[in-house]
């Protein structure tokens, strides 16, 4: 049983942005989310608890609204970063959409400041939230056991079966209220305490 990362299938580097795609659900497709943007004008929040997706969902859209030849620029707010880069307004004049990854950390009032700022110089903006604000295309991002263990390669985790592991991704999400990364680190822990019980004494 191979532990630590990479080898741990429940390891940090699978829910990086951009780090493997973001996984849909049936029926659910990138290319529709496209058509109720470019619909919008560009202009939406991806709306979701922490974990759920947001970010890698919106790495997924920049790269193919750069395959469509549009001109995007990533920002990044965090809880020590609360203001937009110090290049915005560069930014602005030489992008067609701004994509801003984690909107609600923003200072009070900034946020509503870039919506009407890019509404007026005709750019998309693109953002992740928590919260849904009503602003443009709304697209509610929501964790699942299934899609997790997809994004986990849960069957190649060793023991338990795909059903057992699929279950308690599926506890796991309960308890930490759809937090993947929650969920990650619990099973990361249990694969590995899993490994060392396995490994024979010396």
């Amino acid at each position: 049983m191979d532990t630590g990362a990479p080898q741990n299938p429940f390891s940090s580097h699978l829910l990086e942005p951009g780090r493997g795609g973001y996984i849909f659900a049936p029926g659910q497709s990138l290319a529709q989310v496209m058509a109720r943007l470019e619909e919008a004008g560009w202009r939406g929040e991806l709306t979701g608890n922490h974990g759920a997706g947001k970010s890698t969902l919106l790495a997924d859209i920049c790269a193919e609204l750069r395959r469509c030849g549009l001109r995007v620029t990533w920002w990044q707010s965090s809880d020590r970063r609360r203001l937009p880069p110090s290049t915005w307004m560069r930014d602005l004049l030489q992008s067609d959409v701004i994509a801003y990854d984690g909107a609600e950390r923003l200072l009070p009032g900034l946020f509503l400041f870039l919506r009407a700022l890019t509404k007026s110089m005709k750019r998309g903006f693109i953002v992740t939230t928590h919260w849904r604000h009503g602003y443009g295309a709304v697209i509610p991002v929501v964790a699942s056991a299934t899609l997790l263990a997809q994004k986990f390669s849960v069957e190649q985790a060793e023991g338990y079966s795909l059903e057992e592991w699929q279950q308690k991704i599926d506890e796991a999400l309960a308890r930490h209220e759809g937090n993947s990364r929650q969920v990650l680190f619990d099973l990361y822990m249990e694969y590995e305490d899993r490994a060392r019980q396995d490994r024979p004494l010396r």
